[in-house]
């Protein structure tokens, strides 16, 4: 059986210099390369999140500490927007996993 390597793409949202809900969104949509289109809202980011993710993506998130204290309402929505996100990743693949065992059982 040849296994299929997959190529991740590494991103990395730096949250230094944060100080307003604008430049939150517009810092993600640069450190995660989405398109213009990418409304300033946590429901667009979600949709731009789970387009690119099933692709091999490393997100990484630094000064996330100062994202914090800017504004830690939102530092926490946004935390939930990316476990959520690893969840349903980690899931699909254990649902693909199961999928191709049973195949070749």
């Amino acid at each position: 059986m040849n296994e299929e390597k997959i190529e991740y793409e590494y991103y990395t949202v730096d949250f230094d210099g944060v100080n307003s809900r604008w430049t939150l969104y517009e810092t993600i949509k640069k450190g995660l390369d989405f398109p213009d289109y990418c409304g300033h809202n946590l429901d667009a980011i979600w949709d731009c999140l789970t387009d690119m993710v099933y692709h091999g993506v490393t997100i990484t998130l630094d000064n996330f500490d100062k994202m914090e204290m800017y504004d830690k309402n939102m530092s926490e929505k946004l935390l939930e927007v990316f476990i959520l996100l690893r969840d349903n990743v980690m899931k699909k693949q254990k649902m693909a996993r199961s999928i191709i065992e049973s195949y070749w059982l």
